[in-house]
């Protein structure tokens, strides 16, 4: 940032000098752009760091999540699920906070007693 502070200084200074520009107007216009290009390099440090993520959705496209590793929390294979069996006798894909522990919809699953036991209609 010293440098490109540094640059546009001396932009504006050839300009005093060749065109007798008043220097309370080139500092004020030094300033404003000093701030544009300020703004203007945050928003491309920020950019740089996420990529989109290398997932593959239901619908056989790939993932709009910005990451910055290969996939979101949706997709990485790393994050804990649920685990939980379904009525369909398939594991629970749901993303829970800690490994070992069950979603929302497990959570009050007696181990031992399935749920269609336990409604007495």
């Amino acid at each position: 940032m010293a440098t490109l502070y540094i640059v546009i200084q001396s932009l504006l200074n050839t300009l005093i000098k060749s065109n007798n520009i008043q220097l309370h107007t080139i500092q004020f216009n030094m300033k404003l752009l000093f701030a544009f290009a300020l703004i203007i390099s945050s928003f491309t440090c920020f950019s740089q760091d996420k990529k989109q993520c290398a997932g593959i959705t239901k619908a056989g496209t790939q993932c709009k999540h910005k990451t910055a590793t290969t996939y979101c929390k949706v997709h990485d294979p790393a994050s804990p699920r649920c685990g939980a069996k379904t009525k369909d006798g398939h594991p629970c894909k749901v993303i829970v906070k800690e490994a070992g522990t069950k979603c929302h919809n497990h959570k009050d699953q007696s181990p031992c007693i399935p749920n269609q036991l336990n409604n007495t209609n």
